[in-house]
């Protein structure tokens, strides 16, 4: 299931992670592409939200705060929005795919998350053509993003509407996963991405610009909305 888009670079030490990409967008083993999602609808101007909900994950009790917000900077209207996205570092050379697909998935529920076990072990990192497992797995879908170019709002409005997001790219030079935890309009390079790196399992924050040029074509994945139970990000 593939999903709709609603409508100074960071910098780091390159490194290895997952190994493989193709430059193009993901088809499955026939040569054609799988159905997404639709990406989020930018939405009206509107005034700050902050919604706090909690998630457990064994004895360790999560507090999640989601905030959209609007304000004037300027003659500008500023718009932002950040997920509490649970940051967890990759633990082998090689499983930033992994690490990431569980920064996803905590964020809406506890629990093990199955991945790709022989991928896992070998450490060879994912390939795009195994995206598609992966997904099937861990109850992910496709956004339609391969022949979209973000905006700071289009970005701001899949989150809001998607949650945290799965993102394959050259980030840092090299092949790698990261999380997509919100975006704003403020900012050089046509606004800001915030994500979480599952190298060190950090925090970061890239321009749009950076985000639209180093991103895998048709290599962003989010929560499949009909497994997520009744929490929702917006």
């Amino acid at each position: 299931m593939t999903l709709p888009v609603r409508g100074a670079a960071v910098t780091a030490m390159p490194r290895p992670c997952v190994g493989f990409h193709s430059g193009s967008e993901v088809v499955n083993r026939s040569g054609s592409r799988p159905a997404a999602l639709p990406l989020g609808r930018a939405q009206p101007d509107r005034d700050r939200h902050l919604l706090i909900g909690t998630a457990r994950i064994g004895r360790l009790c999560l507090r999640i705060t989601i905030q959209f917000r609007q304000k004037s900077s300027g003659n500008r209207l500023m718009s932002e929005i950040r997920l509490n996205v649970p940051l967890l570092a990759q633990s082998r050379t090689m499983s930033c795919w992994y690490a990431a697909v569980c920064m996803v998935n905590y964020y809406w529920e506890a629990g093990p998350r199955l991945g790709l076990p022989r991928v896992f072990e070998a450490n060879s990192g994912i390939s795009p053509a195994q995206h598609r497992e992966l997904a099937r797995n861990e109850n992910l879908a496709q956004l339609n993003s391969a022949s979209h170019e973000f905006t700071a709002s289009s970005l701001i409005a899949t989150v809001r509407q998607y949650g945290p997001i799965w993102a394959d790219g050259d980030w840092y030079g090299v092949a790698h996963i990261i999380v997509v935890t919100g975006a704003s309009t403020e900012g050089d390079g046509g606004g800001t991405v915030f994500l979480n790196d599952p190298d060190g399992g950090v925090a970061r924050e890239g321009t749009i610009e950076w985000f639209n040029r180093e991103r895998w074509r048709g290599g962003m994945m989010v929560r499949d909305p009909r497994s997520r139970g009744s929490h929702t990000p917006h």
